[in-house]
């Protein structure tokens, strides 16, 4: 089966993330549940060629060489995935996350406004810090539009990888792909 029909049902149904391993069907994960994308397991050779086929030949060495990789793809749909493939058991799986590409506000966010003040200095350095899956990427983003919306600035993001795609509003927004548009 095809990793990026898999991704376009995924879609369809509104599902947050899709998990791919093999001796498993497809997962999805919809409103907080489990649901198989089909009834027959993944075989290593499944596994192998949607790795492949998702992370293109340049991402697929680093897989191949360092057991994991990052990036983000985007489906003819224009809908946007952020990607973990990595190494598990002598086999490949992969973990998609979908990309909402609206970009939330702080309010949305329930974030404090002493974290929107930042988006009114000049100079320093601000670091976000936290697990996986706790925020940090959608607070950035969230920021930078605050930045976007407001100051006539050029703004050069570094991101691996690109989750929420930035159009040009009050100011220019520039975003580098660490792997791809630069080493590092």
């Amino acid at each position: 089966m095809n990793i990026f029909k898999l991704l376009e049902i995924g879609v369809e149904l509104g599902a947050s993330d899709i998990h791919i391993t093999v001796d498993s069907p497809p997962i999805a994960r919809v409103k907080g549940s489990f649901i198989k994308l089909r009834e027959e397991n993944l075989s290593k050779e499944d596994t192998f060629q949607m790795a492949k086929e998702i992370t293109g030949p340049k991402k697929f060495k680093i897989l191949e060489e360092h057991g994991e990789v990052d990036l983000s793809v985007s489906i003819e749909s224009g809908d946007r995935f952020r990607v973990n493939a990595y190494k598990q058991r002598g086999n490949y799986a992969i973990a998609i996350r979908t990309i909402t590409s609206q970009i939330p506000s702080f309010k949305t966010l329930g974030l404090p406004n002493v974290v929107a003040s930042f988006a009114e200095k000049h100079k320093g350095l601000v670091l976000v810090t936290g697990p996986t899956g706790s925020g940090k990427s959608t607070t950035l983003a969230s920021l930078i539009d605050i930045i976007n919306s407001t100051q006539e600035r050029h703004i050069i993001t570094l991101e691996d990888p690109i989750e929420y795609v930035h159009h040009h509003k009050k100011g220019i927004v520039n975003q580098r792909e660490i792997g791809n548009d630069t080493d590092s």
